[in-house]
């Protein structure tokens, strides 16, 4: 395989939608990978009014972040909130799988953003790329 250019890398088509079907819903939702600065944003977002990170708080502002159609904001907070756990459950778990986030559960989650704010970093968890980089 041969090394890329710095701009091929920048040009790279990296975040393919991806279409998910949620059958409580009874139809279907597209999804997008998080971006590097969409990852940090989240865990800043994520935080409640005592700095740690709230759950209700990291799913709902992850699915607003992944989910790319249809189109949600922040102003649709209270009635993502109020959605099935379950079915919130399986698209932030299929948006971490598709931004590289190693998500056994939703606690790992969790604890790979808190990491993260505790060093002073955004950075999170990558599942497998200890493995890729030694490649």
């Amino acid at each position: 395989m041969a090394i890329l250019s710095k701009e091929e890398v920048l040009a790279a088509a990296d975040r393919v939608p991806e279409e998910l079907e949620i059958s409580e819903w009874g139809g279907s939702i597209m999804l997008r990978a998080l971006t590097v600065s969409q990852r940090a944003a989240l865990l800043e977002t994520a935080k409640g009014e005592d700095g740690e990170l709230d759950t209700e708080r990291l799913t709902v502002f992850g699915f607003i972040a992944g989910v790319s159609e249809p189109k949600f904001s922040a102003a649709d907070y209270d009635g993502l909130a109020e959605r099935s756990a379950g079915a919130m459950d399986d698209v932030i778990k299929r948006i971490w799988s598709m931004s590289g986030i190693d998500t056994e559960d939703e606690k790992d989650v969790k604890e790979d953003f808190s990491e993260g704010a505790n060093s002073g970093s955004s950075s999170t968890s990558r599942k497998g790329s200890r493995e890729r980089s030694r490649k």
